[in-house]
C-alpha cells in the first residue's frame, strides 16, 4: 500500500560555490560528466564544489547504467564529508534501485544518527522497512517523525498504512481521522480507513467513506464490492446486488475481495 520514496528519489542537482559549476548540474549526461569531471580537476576546489561534482557525476552515471561509476564517486563525496546527507541519499536510492536494500538502509539509518534534527532520513526509512516488511519499525520512524510535526498529513497517513499493515486498526483509524479532519480530499486515507473500519466492525461508518469514494468515481469495483458486504452485515440486502455487480463485471476483483471483505 506504501510506495517506497526511495524509487522515485529526485537527483536535483547540486550546486557548490563556484559559479562555473553549471555545467556539470544540468544538460546532457555526457557532457555533465565531462563539466563535472573537469571541476574535479581544479587545484584548491573548496569542499562543497568538490562534494557537489561528485554527487552530481554519480547521479548521472547512475541514471545512464554506470552504477560502479556511480557508487565510486558518492564514496569519494563522502570521503569529503561523511555525513553530507545529499551524498548519502543518492547513494541509498542507487542501492535502492539495484534492489540491495540492506546497504540502502545502512545509509539511511547512518543519516539518521548524523542528521537528528532533519526528519527526511527517518521519512525514508521508515518507507525502506515498509519494503522490507519490517512494518513495526517503519511505524517506530514514522512516529518520530510524527513527535516534531505533527501536522505531516502525509506522514501521518503513512502511518496509518502501516498500522494498518500490521493489524492495528484501532490506531490506525486515528491517524486517518487526523488527516481526513484537515484535508477531506485525501482519497487514499479515506479508503484506508473505510478498511480499517471494516476490519473493526464499524460498518456503517466504513459505508459512509465508500459512499463517499464512490461518488467521486463509481468505477471502483474493489470499494463497490467491500461496500456491498458492509451492506449485508448490517441486514441491508441491497448489498448483494452491489457484490453480485462486481462478481459479473470483474470476477477476478469480486474474488479478491470475498477475502478483504467477507460478508459473513
Amino acid at each position: 500500500m506504501l510506495a517506497v520514496g526511495l524509487a522515485a528519489v529526485s537527483t536535483h542537482p547540486l550546486r557548490g560555490q563556484s559559479p562555473q559549476n553549471d555545467g556539470c548540474s544540468s544538460g546532457e549526461a555526457q557532457s555533465r560528466i565531462a563539466a563535472c569531471t573537469r571541476i574535479l580537476e581544479r587545484a584548491g576546489l573548496d569542499i562543497e564544489s568538490r562534494v557537489a561534482a561528485h554527487v552530481n557525476r554519480g547521479n548521472v552515471q547512475d541514471a545512464i547504467g554506470q552504477f560502479d561509476l556511480a557508487l565510486k564517486d558518492y564514496q569519494s563525496a563522502l570521503a569529503v564529508q561523511p555525513d553530507n546527507w545529499f551524498a548519502l541519499r543518492s547513494r541509498a536510492a542507487a542501492y535502492y534501485r539495484h534492489n540491495q536494500l540492506a546497504d540502502s538502509l545502512r545509509d539511511l539509518s547512518h543519516a539518521v544518527q548524523a542528521l537528528p534534527d532533519d526528519p527526511s532520513p527517518l521519512r525514508l526509512r521508515a518507507q525502506l522497512y515498509i519494503e522490507m516488511g519490517q512494518t513495526a519499525r517503519a511505524v517506530e520512524d514514522f512516529s518520530k517523525v510524527l513527535d516534531r510535526s505533527p501536522g505531516d498529513l502525509s506522514t501521518r497517513q503513512a502511518r496509518g498504512l502501516a498500522l494498518a499493515a500490521t493489524g492495528d486498526h484501532a490506531r490506525a483509524i486515528l491517524d486517518f481521522n487526523r488527516v481526513l479532519e484537515r484535508d477531506p480530499r485525501m482519497r487514499v486515507a479515506r479508503a484506508a480507513r473505510a478498511y480499517s473500519l471494516f476490519q473493526t466492525r464499524q460498518y456503517r461508518l466504513a459505508i459512509l467513506d465508500w459512499d463517499q469514494l464512490l461518488r467521486d468515481d463509481p468505477s471502483q469495483m474493489q470499494i463497490l464490492y467491500c461496500r456491498g458486504a458492509a451492506k449485508v452485515l448490517i441486514g441491508d440486502e441491497s448489498g448483494r446486488a452491489d457484490m453480485d455487480s462486481v462478481r459479473q463485471q470483474k470476477p477476478e476483483v469480486a474474488a479478491a475481495e470475498s477475502t478483504a471483505c467477507p460478508a459473513t
